[in-house]
């Protein structure tokens, strides 16, 4: 059975002190310095149909072991099928500048699962480029 996913990424960048300033400042920082807005949507699959039952369910077993009942508990298998949107996504904003040489990027993002929003992530990155 194939593998299949689908992404989205858009991303807005808005280079602050360049647009206040008609000349380059001298501070690396603030000469760098984005505001950025960002958006991604994805799904990932098996087979041809991304919203089949192999893909939206999510079947969880539970054994009934209740020790009140004095045999250890009655050994009933309860079984829970979680259906859920193969479709998730993220939305959230952030910073990018330069600092000692370094890009430095600051994101805060919430992500989308099951048209859920989820709670606030923060990251903050050191890297080579952005």
């Amino acid at each position: 059975m194939n593998f299949l996913f689908l992404l989205l990424n858009s991303e807005i960048r808005i280079p602050v002190v360049q647009y206040l300033f008609n000349n380059p400042v001298r501070s690396e920082f603030f000469n760098n310095f984005q505001v950025i807005g960002f958006t991604d949507l994805g799904m990932a699959w098996y087979g041809p149909n991304p919203l089949s039952n192999d893909n939206t369910q999510n079947p969880t077993s539970s054994i009934d072991h209740d020790p009140n009942n004095g045999k250890g508990g009655t050994g009933i298998i309860i079984k829970i099928i979680d259906q859920k949107n193969p479709l998730v996504g993220g939305i959230g904003f952030g910073f990018r500048s330069k600092i000692l040489g370094f890009f430095v990027r600051m994101d805060c993002g919430w992500g989308i699962d099951n048209l859920i929003l989820q709670k606030r992530i923060i990251g903050l990155s050191l890297s080579t480029d952005f």
